[in-house]
């Protein structure tokens, strides 16, 4: 993927290959999607960037709604990309504890290895 990103937008810095490297499987597959419309370096550090805010806002709304997350749940959340971010904004209403979550956090690694990512 770094080979691509710099293909497409030039030499990256040590901190944008970083934060590249250290990106889930789901969100490098989100980031090969937005790639295809990045003109220079600045569309990665949003995107970047991006990730980064729903990512902390859905920890956060998580929080609020069901209490502090065990490390586990928490470091899961960490890794989904941004379709699985919207998914589970949507399947929240329904949770009323962290459990409700475990599941549908489950439920999405069996749903991705099934689909072989």
């Amino acid at each position: 993927m770094l080979r691509l990103l710099s293909r497409r937008v030039g030499i990256l810095p040590e901190a944008t290959c970083s934060a590249v490297v250290t990106l889930s499987v789901a969100q490098i597959e989100s980031l090969g999607e937005a790639l295809l419309e990045f003109t220079d370096r600045s569309d990665l550090q949003t995107w970047l960037a991006q990730q980064q805010q729903q990512l902390a806002a859905a920890v956060q709304q998580l929080t609020t709604q069901l209490g502090a997350l065990s490390p586990q749940v928490a470091a899961t959340v960490q890794v989904l990309s941004a379709e699985q971010l919207a998914e589970l904004q949507s399947a929240r209403a329904n949770w009323t504890n962290e459990a409700d979550l475990a599941t549908w956090l489950q439920a999405q690694t069996e749903t991705d290895e099934t689909l072989g990512f």
